[in-house]
């Protein structure tokens, strides 16, 4: 058999949507091999304690968690005094969040980006520790008698290690994380001299503002333009460059090759407001991947870099290193199919066991089997007979020299509790003994015969056979009563025995007692004797039906308790149906489902008369039905499931191969199916260059399919699906998953410097707002690296001819294309790309006149001045244009006339506050004095 190739691959979780997409991945790795190969590694960092109790499930049931050595929990008490007390160390922490320390206390980083580096950076050697274990792990030697193997490409060459690290910018755990981590992977692959490629995988806010609200979305805008500003930086760096130190390395390149950024919506337009389904398609992008994709030289991730290298996606001076993916899956769940009949069966067969049954007649025979015997009525003495003899074993002569006495002896020794106490005790205990081993084995039988036995006959026996002993315990009350009113009345032995010695004329004279009258006497008191015989049989009878109606009572809960807990068992698995059902008829953002009208169908399923047998027969040889009163509802529910997972219909619905289906279906509707498959794998993005690229974008995309087995997939062989998927001249590249249920779509789209990309302009202007307002809290992980950042006026939008801009920015206050609004405390500007057509195309800027001009220049909205002054100049000349500036400069009139500052602007525009703005109209009057 050949073995599994796989690339050696390492996934990295910070923070909570770290791990979310972390446990994600695992579970694609366990559903598709039932274990983690040996070259694929996960490694979890989080502050939370909670990470290691979180969980998913594999297809098959299976608890998927971290292990210990996956996790790392990194957290600092006293955050505040570890800064104070070695101030020196620390001294990157921004001095606006350094109070914002004290909010760690052991826990996470509240949404404070420098607090999740401070936790990062004071675990320093834990994290690196645990990196370098992990790389060493999945490069480990891999044993011969392994099914698993290293993928390599056609000459042999093992393909670079990838390692991909999932975070959230948004908060402060995972975005004040990201850096440090790629900084100890890059130091963990350097060490080891491989050859590697690192990707972030970055969830932007989008999902988190469409999941909540309030105070907790404060920052999430402001905390992702902080940590893509600093990712651009440093994704800029050049060997040339002064090294940038980050205290326990330095760094003088780029971090990563490039980065995956999530929004929340595709380029197709379909929204995710769930943070597990967005993982969900992240974990599954990430997976595809790491499986085997063919004998190239270089994969389509390694062809991108060719191109990213190159600069072939740059825009002017920005390099591009965003880059986006969807992922999608058409499924024929055949493991759902194999549980929906499973479901199915368990509960026809609780129904079966159910059934109405007569357990009349059963009760009748069982009173009256050889056995058991056990009738008293009907002119039956089958109980006290068995338990004492009606007459004593021998009867008293009378004779002349009888006396009381004797009688009296005589009578106790027959019939008292202590003269028949022993034998009627030792047959009361065989009886009772032997009758409850022929009750259990009546029980067992009905439990078990087929196909007329069922857990409803059985209680209609156990109900009936109690009728019978209630009928029969009350007719022993009954003649029970009788004797005892025959015995209460008293007898004068003496007397009788007086009697029977003066009958008769010869007997007075002779002094002899008549023989027929002693007799008499004898049989009398015979008869007495048996009368109270009677009634300890009575009693004892009468007792012997109380314990065996207690047995039978026992046998009965029992056995209604077992029923409950089949009706309850049969109620979880027609609910467990119908949650299958409707799984599979719920609409999804990235998956497609084949088997729904099958899985539908499976409530039409009816149990065969063999079914029914085969059950029976089944827990027959293994111990009977009757084995599982008294047992727990669990363990009788994993006995019928042990059984039903062998069941023919079950094993057959789960050889069911997506192939097969396919195969079935007219090449139309598949091409349909895979169809829909490219749109809902849409990358997640969408993306603008805001005026600054003049020809279209034209990004690379392709896609990589993944099949059960790559080599005989039917969409891989069969011509009219196996170009289906072919992008921008990409091949699309197909990939064993070793899963035959599911047939897996990546679309990975590159590259765009990371301004480009779409919602960048809106954390740009949440930015730039906080800033203008002075806010308490700095969205950048290091003071000094920010500080580098301003010195050398570093931007993420890409640089352009300034003098251009503000000169179309001057002459718009000069022509009335930009105004101030003093009612609104406002900057404007007419624009008929950006405003709004009921207000006459007004587009707001900003209150403060910088801001105004930052948006004037990323927006593009000097173009529409240029375009608008061009027209002017092609219909008039450029006379009225050059007088009128050279008017301005002649009465240098442009501050006091044309400049339009705000009143706060005004008054304050000597202060430190107002420093950029006194700077940019300073820039605007110098250049209209030229």
């Amino acid at each position: 058999m050949d073995k599994i190739k796989l690339k050696k691959t390492l996934y990295i979780g910070l923070g909570g949507t770290g791990v979310a997409t972390l446990l994600k991945v695992k579970k694609c790795f366990i559903d598709s091999y039932g274990e983690i190969p040996p070259m694929i590694g996960f490694l979890a960092i989080d502050t939370d304690t909670a990470a290691s109790s979180k969980q998913d499930l594999s297809k098959t049931g299976g608890i998927i968690k971290l292990r210990p050595d996956e996790l790392i929990v990194c957290s600092v008490k006293n955050a505040l005094a570890t800064y104070k007390s070695n101030p020196a160390t620390y001294d990157w922490v921004p001095s606006a969040n350094v109070s914002k320390l004290s909010s760690i206390a052991g826990n996470g980083a509240g949404q404070v980006r420098s607090n999740g580096r401070f936790i990062a950076y004071f675990n320093y050697d834990k994290i690196k520790t645990s990196i370098q274990a992990a790389i060493t792990a999945i490069h480990g030697l891999i044993p011969l008698t392994s099914r698993y193997t290293v993928d390599t490409n056609v000459d042999g060459v093992e393909y670079a290690t990838n390692i991909n690290v999932f975070a959230s910018v948004a908060g402060g755990t995972g975005s004040g994380m990201l850096i440090d981590t790629l900084c100890l992977v890059n130091m963990a692959m350097t060490n080891l001299s491989l050859p590697y490629n690192l990707y972030p995988w970055i969830v932007l806010p989008e999902v988190f503002r469409a999941m909540g609200s309030g105070p907790a979305m404060a920052n999430v805008l402001y905390n992702t333009y902080g940590a893509l500003r600093s990712l651009d930086y440093l994704e800029h760096l050049s060997p040339n460059d002064p090294a940038v130190n980050f205290g326990y390395t330095t760094i003088q390149q780029p971090l990563f090759n490039y980065a995956f950024l999530f929004n929340n919506l595709n380029s197709a337009g379909i929204s995710f407001t769930k943070l597990t389904d967005l993982t969900d398609v992240i974990a599954k992008s990430a997976f595809l991947p790491a499986n085997k994709m063919g004998d190239e030289i270089q994969s389509p991730f390694d062809n991108i870099k060719v191109q990213q290298n190159g600069g072939t996606y740059d825009i002017l001076d920005k390099k591009a290193w965003a880059a986006s993916a969807g992922s999608a899956e058409l499924i024929y769940d055949s493991q759902a199919m194999g549980r929906a009949y499973a479901c199915k069966i368990i509960a026809a067969l609780c129904e079966s066991m159910n059934q109405v049954s007569d357990g009349t007649d059963h009760a009748n025979k069982f009173v009256d089997d050889a056995n058991v015997l056990i009738r008293e009525n009907q002119g039956r003495d089958d109980v006290i007979d068995a338990l004492l003899s009606l007459s004593p074993s021998y009867t008293l002569t009378i004779d002349g020299n009888t006396d009381t006495n004797e009688i009296a002896s005589y009578i106790a020794s027959t019939s008292s509790d202590d003269s028949v106490i022993d034998g009627i005790k030792e047959n009361y205990d065989a009886k009772i003994k032997s009758v409850v081993v022929e009750l259990d084995k009546k029980i067992t039988e009905l439990m078990d015969d087929t196909p007329s036995g069922s857990l409803a006959s059985t209680i209609q026996f156990l109900e009936s056979l109690q009728t019978i002993i209630s009928l029969c315990t009350a007719e022993l009350q009954e003649e029970k009563k009788e004797l005892e009113q025959i015995s209460a009345v008293p007898v004068d032995w003496d007397r009788e025995l007086q009697n029977i010695r003066h009958t008769g004329l010869k007997a007075v004279f002779s002094g002899k007692i008549s023989t027929e009258s002693a007799d008499l006497l004898s049989d009398k008191i015979f008869r007495h004797v048996q009368n109270l015989r009677d009634i300890q049989r009575h009693l004892w009878g009468i007792r012997f039906y109380d314990e065996l109606k207690g047995t039978i009572n026992k046998r009965y809960q029992s056995v209604l308790l077992l029923q409950t807990k089949l009706n309850e068992i049969h109620k979880k698995y027609v609910d467990h149906l119908l949650t299958l059902q409707q799984n599979a008829s719920d609409s999804s953002k990235f998956q497609v489902f084949l088997h729904k009208d099958d899985i539908l169908s499976v409530s039409g399923y009816v149990l065969s008369k063999g079914d029914k047998n085969a059950f029976h027969q089944y827990f027959k040889d293994n111990g009977g039905l009757a084995q599982w009163l008294g047992c727990d509802k669990n363990l009788i529910d994993s006995h019928l499931w042990n059984y039903v997972e062998k069941h023919a219909q079950v094993q057959e619905s789960l050889k069911v191969n997506i192939d097969d289906v396919l195969a079935k279906l007219p090449s139309a509707k598949v091409l349909e199916y895979l169809h829909r498959l490219k749109v809902l794998a849409s990358p997640l993005w969408s993306y603008d260059p805001q005026g600054y690229s003049h020809t279209a974008l034209n990004l690379d995309k392709f896609v990589i399919v993944g099949v059960g087995n790559r080599d005989n997939s039917i969409l891989a062989s069969d011509s009219a699906y196996q170009n289906f998927f072919d992008m921008n001249g990409n091949k699309a590249s197909f990939a064993s998953t070793n899963q035959y249920d599911r047939v897996y779509v990546l679309i990975v789209e590159d590259l765009l410097p990371v301004y480009a990309v779409n919602n960048f302009s809106t954390y740009k202007k949440d930015f730039e707002l906080k800033q203008a307002q002075n806010y308490q809290l700095a969205a950048y992980l290091d003071e000094k690296l920010n500080n580098r950042m301003n010195s050398e006026n570093f931007s993420l939008i890409p640089t352009i001819e300034t003098d251009n801009v503000l000169q179309y920015w001057v002459y718009g206050f000069v022509f009335g294309y930009v105004h101030y609004d003093q009612e609104a405390g406002k900057y404007w500007i007419r624009s008929k790309q950006k405003g709004e057509p009921s207000k006459k195309f007004r587009f707001d800027l900003s209150n403060q006149r910088d801001v105004a001009y930052e948006i004037f220049k990323t927006e593009g909205l000097y173009k529409e001045i240029e375009a608008s002054i061009n027209k002017d100049i092609s219909e008039h000349g450029n006379e009225p244009l050059n007088a009128k500036i050279q008017e301005i400069k002649d009465n240098d009139s442009y501050f006091t006339e044309y400049a339009q500052l705000s009143p706060i602007e005004m008054a304050e525009y000597d202060s430190q506050k107002f420093k950029t703005v006194k700077n940019l109209v300073d820039q605007e009057i110098r250049l209209m004095s030229k």
